[in-house]
């Protein structure tokens, strides 16, 4: 964890500060093993020389195993002990521009402020960072990625294994659902990463669709799933489509389309290429069979679901050797249904190895 906190202080020119303030839960979790329950748990200051982790009585125990500082009180104590830390810097902290509230800041701003109005001085104290620590945690060592191939085993198991015995006519969205998020548990995972996709028919036409009580499963449906878990901090992200009974010929060819659309920009992933080149791969593709393309190609994962890098048609971000990404083409139609085939995958030093084992056939039932 200390590595992981040095990386951080290595940035601080970068962004010409004096300390950071982290307030995201799951970055603090990153940083220092504390997994916290919802957020405005606790902030973690890093400065130059120490780090301080400020919280309530209900993470004392844990907070002094983190080897932290620690400090501990209710919401004003907090505030006006991490004011006081931050004005006897000689310095500005940066803070999570992304990620800390409005009303959080407005607090901030007047324990740091020694005017009527609140706004004059805090900006000597104060400066907004973006994606510092998704920057860090993009790149995954060797002991990450194990943690990932591991949450990605659960969840190939769990498709593999037990959804197809499952899917019988008449089974609710919500029912899947509800097993789906039990079996990850039940293999060893920690919790569900999203919120889990599962559509029949029409439904599967919304890319994040929430699973719907009253939906029965029926002969003909597609079947879209999104599903996903974490592991140890780190998760996975995985989308299949199947048919329960024979599919249609349209079925058949709009799979084909976002298969082979994946496939294609899979085989050009290597490090160094722009994320707009690729999603261009995949986009282009699914456009000149007729189709749209609605969403970006995918996103990078590890700590989060959604994180650096982002792959989209206007994404200029790079891709680097180690991050973790997905590659998710698909096509929607309205009153139809839609596709979506998702992957995990590792960029390697000549192009990437997709860590999801699970086939991408069109899996009839």
């Amino acid at each position: 964890m200390e590595r992981r906190i040095n990386e951080v202080r290595k940035r601080f020119k970068d962004f010409g500060i004096a300390a950071f303030l982290v307030s995201d839960i799951v970055h603090i979790r990153y940083l220092t093993g504390l997994k916290l329950t919802e957020k405005g748990d606790a902030k973690l200051l890093i400065t130059k020389d120490n780090h301080y982790l400020i919280t309530d009585a209900r993470y004392e125990e844990q907070a002094l195993k983190e080897n932290a500082e620690a400090i501990i009180g209710g919401s004003k104590e907090q505030y006006k002990k991490l004011a006081e830390l931050i004005k006897n810097l000689g310095g500005k902290t940066g803070f999570e521009a992304e990620d800390l509230t409005f009303a959080e800041l407005r607090r901030l701003k007047k324990e740091l402020s020694n005017s009527v109005v609140p706004d004059i001085l805090y900006r000597e104290f104060l400066s907004p960072v973006e994606n510092l620590i998704e920057n860090i945690s993009s790149i995954k060592t060797r002991e990450e990625i194990k943690k990932i191939r591991r949450v990605v085993e659960i969840t190939d198991h769990i498709f593999q294994e037990h959804i197809l015995d499952l899917l019988k006519p008449g089974i609710r969205e919500t029912e899947l659902a509800a097993e789906i998020s039990y079996l990850g548990k039940k293999h060893g995972a920690e919790d569900d990463a999203f919120g889990l996709v599962v559509l029949f028919g029409p439904n599967s036409s919304l890319p994040h669709g929430d699973p719907a009580r009253i939906r029965k499963l029926r002969k003909g449906d597609i079947i879209q799933l999104d599903f996903g878990y974490f592991y140890q901090g780190y998760c996975s992200d995985f989308s299949r489509v199947l048919v329960l009974g024979k599919p249609t010929e349209e079925q058949k060819k709009i799979h084909k389309i976002v298969f082979e659309a994946q496939k294609r920009a899979i085989e050009t992933v290597k490090p160094g290429m722009k994320w707009e080149e690729l999603d261009k791969i995949a986009r282009d593709f699914i456009e000149e069979n007729g189709y749209k393309f609605v969403h970006g190609l995918g996103h990078g994962i590890g700590i989060k679901i959604h994180t650096i890098p982002r792959l989209g048609d206007e994404s200029k971000d790079v891709l680097k050797l180690n991050q973790v990404f997905t590659i998710e083409p698909g096509i929607y139609i309205p009153g139809w249904g839609g596709m979506r085939i998702e992957d995990d995958v590792l960029a390697t030093k000549d192009g990437c190895e997709v860590l999801t084992k699970s086939p991408r056939n069109l899996v009839i039932i």
